[in-house]
């Protein structure tokens, strides 16, 4: 008999531990026992735990903290298990026929399909359901207790059979089994579309005679309130999508109408369907936070206490606690982020346990806490004018909401067209390019949910404030100075700037000097833009059209009085910029 000791007190610890912060897992791996996949879980309490894998095995957990292996390995795949709900019947089930049953809480176990008494069902390898004539038990898909005495196995075909003796103790006992799909007509009371066989059925702890059955054929769903006394009605509404066997639906024992199933038909929201009119309308799950983490192939799913946890592969772990579609996100970290999990066994509506392939075993005291599903907020500060090639620091002011997860401090990813990006809060971006550019950072918050912010930023070669590279020039005449001066730094663009012309006379021997300028044009680019025609000749000019990042020439042409001759005119030109911004 193979058996590992789980220290019950560490769990613990390691579970207090878990709950100190938000953000953390809920989850807590334990020792299983086995490196096989876990199939089927049945959590009733601390003491009253058991599971079944693909290599046919039964585990047993114990009182004094350790996980018994009480039967197999068989090397035939069991698929469920399930307990009374007060009582030490038990019974698990898997292919070949399979079905074992424990009147010891799990102890021992006796095969109650045996080739003396079988099972007696109809059909298994026909198209269309058949009801007319027995087959022997093929792969039971799993067995659920409708009250302490009575028990239900749903398998291929159309093979779903009952035993419900008259003393509970002895429910499940070989010979107390009939076919419970076939009519006094030889037809079945589930009349399914074809026979691809029964996944699973939810039964109302008030009255265990109502009943509903979920089937493999596109989830097709049958109800009775009489204990199938008389053929089964079909629902409106499926159990989910896809034609493949092994579903599982549960539902809240205090009201029926709440049920919710899945099946492993791939990683889609078709496969998860839920009920709130008792299968007379069916919904997809909604994710309320579905970037929190990748979509699984979905196995199984359990409820207890209002909480309602699903699970498949890839790592997924759906709850809900308000008894809608809506799921949050509670999936495990670390190692266990992409596990995939096949069974998951709910005792209440905080403690649940979850296993999967090779053997991983979780469970949580907190499957009712609600994550952290609001996304955090921020904005970039930072200039929004840029030189090109020199790097640039930006940070976000970041913030989650009261009592979230925070902001996880390594997920700031900066990003804009054309550049190299960078990470981290504060970083440094360097534009390679003049032009306008968006920077967007994404982060998120220690629960998974993202968030972004952006700003636009105008890069160039020029940047504001830079100085003009010859802001002004000056010429000599006969008997003074022209001096032409433009904008000492650069111009922003849309805005104006000052063009002065200024004489200054000086004594000279020419009998021809310069007397005084009479009037000036002032160019931009060989475009006249002002004249002037008296002193001070200064004039504002505009560069509203101009190109942010441009040079421009700036030029006066000076028409002059001369003593003793013709008046000349001087030119005289000088250059300024258009800033970035």
């Amino acid at each position: 008999m193979h058996k590992i000791v789980v220290a019950a007190a560490m769990v613990a610890a390691m579970l207090a531990s878990s709950s100190a912060a938000r953000a953390a897992s809920i989850w807590t791996q334990v020792p299983s026992g086995t490196t096989s996949d876990i199939t089927g879980i049945a959590y009733q309490s601390d003491t009253r735990f058991w599971y079944v894998t693909s290599l046919g095995e039964i585990f047993t957990h114990q009182p004094n903290g350790t996980f018994v292996r009480t039967f197999g390995p068989s090397g035939i795949a069991l698929n469920d298990i399930a307990f009374q709900s007060s009582g030490n019947v038990g019974i698990a089930v898997g292919d070949n026929g399979q079905a074992l049953r424990s009147n010891d809480a799990g102890a021992t176990w006796q095969n109650v399909n045996p080739g003396g008494t079988p099972i007696p069902v109809s059909k298994k390898s026909t198209t269309f359901a058949d009801c007319t004539a027995s087959e022997p038990l093929g792969d039971v898909n799993s067995v659920r207790f409708a009250g302490d005495g009575r028990a239900w196995l749903f398998a291929q075909g159309a093979q779903m059979a009952k035993s419900e003796p008259a003393n509970a103790a002895n429910v499940g006992v070989a010979g107390t089994w009939v076919d419970a799909n076939r009519s006094g007509t030889n037809t079945c009371k589930l009349q399914t579309s074809y026979g691809d066989g029964i996944d699973d059925g939810f039964f109302f702890a008030a009255n265990p005679d109502v009943g509903y059955f979920c089937t493999a054929f596109f989830g097709e769903l049958f109800f009775s309130a009489n204990d199938l006394a008389t053929t089964a009605t079909k629902k409106s509404a499926d159990c989910g999508n896809g034609d493949l066997a092994k579903r599982r639906m549960t539902g809240d024992p205090a009201n029926p109408n709440h049920q919710w199933a899945v099946g492993p038909g791939g990683a889609n929201l078709s496969y998860m369907h839920y009920t709130s009119d008792g299968w007379s309308t069916a919904s997809n799950f909604t994710l309320v936070n579905p970037d929190a983490h990748g979509l699984g192939t979905p196995y199984d799913v359990a409820f207890a206490g209002g909480t309602t946890v699903a699970v498949g592969d890839a790592g997924m772990i759906l709850n809900n606690t308000d008894g809608t579609g809506a799921f949050y996100n509670n999936a495990a970290d670390g190692a266990l982020a992409t596990e995939a999990w096949h069974a998951v066994g709910a005792a209440s509506a905080s403690q649940v346990a979850i296993g999967g392939a090779g053997g991983v075993l979780a469970v949580t005291t907190q499957a009712n806490t609600t994550p952290d599903v609001v996304p955090p907020t921020g904005t970039i500060v930072g200039p929004t004018t840029a030189v090109v090639g020199s790097p640039t620091q930006y940070s976000v002011n970041a913030a989650d909401n009261a009592g979230g997860s925070g902001i996880n401090a390594g997920s700031f990813v900066w990003s804009a067209v054309g550049t190299a990006g960078a990470t981290g809060n504060p970083a440094n971006i360097t534009f390679p390019n003049p032009g306008l550019y968006t920077l967007n950072v994404a982060f998120a918050d220690n629960a998974g949910n993202p968030a972004s912010a952006t700003i636009t930023v105008q890069v160039s070669t020029i940047p504001p404030g830079t100085a003009n590279p010859t802001p002004s020039k000056t010429i000599i005449v006969p008997g003074g100075t022209v001096k032409l001066s433009g904008p000492k730094t650069c111009v922003a663009p849309g805005k104006a700037f000052t063009a002065t012309l200024s004489f200054k006379r000086r004594r000279t021997n020419a009998r021809r000097r310069v007397i005084k300028v009479t009037k000036v044009f002032f160019f931009i680019d060989g475009k006249r833009a002002k004249i002037d025609r008296k002193a001070p000749f200064r004039q504002t000019l505009s560069v509203r059209s101009y190109v942010a990042g441009s040079t421009h020439t700036l030029k006066a042409r000076a028409f002059l009085k001369v003593r003793h001759g013709r008046s000349p005119t001087k030119s005289i030109s000088t250059s300024f910029q258009v800033c970035s911004s």
